[in-house]
């Protein structure tokens, strides 16, 4: 078997030869925990140090860089409601015939999004943690990502990956649907959730009573949660790998890619050539004319 150095050598010599660039991935880590420093922004760090340690096994094809955020006591103020959408950073106060305003959304605050968006637009890819509150993600991760929604329609985040993190405080404490609210909400912002399995359930201390424990010194963290640590470098990896990819896969289609692929979900428009959502008229129809051979039968039952 090859060495990891020997491969990322050799890597590095063919991209010499053939005159490729080196593609900067950057992974932002955000901790929606109300407490600062706590058992969430450690697992998140955690999982931003996996993402360093793979970009120096890619060599020069992937220059990976981390940022780390910790929200706890960061004023993120709530989203306005849609009926409160009447003005705006521009004051634009109406929809274009053709498409929202560049700017339309949610109404700027003076909180500390103003200083987020810049690293979130310079994001790749991202890790959200988030502590288990009430069965699902803290209110924190919430106001966050409805925050987020003011400018989805510019295309920020869409198909950028994210990885998940849910800390609770016991086995079964919620974090698969934590872990599942958190997925919806990011699906929602168009970003593609790329952790293994559900994401990253954490538990605090696993047995949930010291007085179950064989010994009564065993750590209560996520410190000593290794599959949480585990499944962390699996979500790291994951988030750097489909970032890095997009990348690639972004040089090589070149123009193709701006004219085919869709560029954000959330807003119609129909001037873009990338732009459609029907099948070719002929097509359509002749769909629309197919029927069962049975009674009460469709054709695609059969």
């Amino acid at each position: 078997m090859k060495k990891a150095g020997n491969v990322a050598d050799e890597a590095a010599a063919f991209r010499k030869e053939q005159k490729m660039a080196t593609f900067d991935v950057k992974i932002l880590g955000l901790s929606c925990s109300y407490k600062k420093a706590g058992e969430t922004a450690w697992l998140v760090q955690y999982a931003l140090e996996a993402a360093e340690e793979f970009g120096k096994r890619l060599g020069e094809t992937g220059n990976v860089t981390t940022e780390f955020v910790d929200l706890a006591e960061k004023e993120i103020k709530p989203f306005l409601k849609y009926y409160q959408w009447s003005k705006t950073p521009n004051e634009i106060l109406h929809l274009k015939p053709t498409g929202v305003p560049g700017d339309f959304g949610c109404v700027e605050e003076q909180d500390y999004m103003e200083e987020l968006w810049s690293k979130i637009t310079a994001a790749d890819g991202f890790i959200f943690g988030s502590p288990v509150s009430v069965g699902s993600a803290s209110s924190k991760f919430r106001v966050l990502c409805e925050r987020l929604t003011s400018r989805v329609r510019k295309g920020y985040l869409t198909n950028k990956p994210a990885g998940l993190i849910a800390v609770g405080w016991a086995p079964l404490g919620g974090q698969e649907s934590c872990l599942r609210h958190m997925a919806n909400c990011l699906r929602e912002l168009e970003m593609i959730e790329v952790s293994w399995m559900l994401g990253v359930p954490a538990v605090i201390d696993p047995t949930f009573d010291s007085e179950f424990r064989e010994d009564v010194n065993m750590l209560s963290s996520v410190k000593a949660d290794e599959f949480a640590k585990r499944l962390a470098v699996f979500s790291a990896r994951r988030v750097v790998e489909f970032a890095l990819m997009q990348k690639i896969a972004k040089l090589e289609l070149c123009s193709l890619y701006q004219e085919e692929f869709m560029q954000v979900y959330h807003q119609a428009q129909p001037e873009e050539t990338w732009f459609w959502d029907t099948l070719d008229k002929e097509d359509n129809e002749f769909f629309m004319t197919l029927e069962g051979t049975q009674k009460g039968e469709t054709w695609w039952t059969k």
